[in-house]
């Protein structure tokens, strides 16, 4: 455990106590790349059924094929994400 210094401003950081450090990483802003164009892509077909009558509904299925690689890409980030965490 960590000394405390003398004084009022001497209190220890909470990440003093773990001797890991967890910031920003190359991953991350990818991650959030993959995240927003996701719910872009999402929130575009979501618009587009509601405008669609029901027989036209396969007109959405380019939309759910687009979705597929920004989410399996979102998953890849957030499970090594996990790992990185608990290595």
């Amino acid at each position: 455990m960590p000394q405390l210094a003398p004084g009022a401003a001497g209190q220890p950081h909470p990440a003093d106590f773990t001797d890991y450090r967890c910031g920003v990483r190359p991953w991350t802003p990818v991650g959030a790349g993959f995240l927003v164009m996701l719910v872009g892509i999402l929130a575009w077909r979501e618009a587009w059924r509601i405008r669609l009558p029901p027989d036209e509904h396969r007109r959405l299925r380019p939309l759910a094929y687009a979705a597929a690689p920004f989410l399996v890409g979102f998953v890849v980030v957030v499970v090594e994400r996990f790992v990185l965490l608990t290595s």
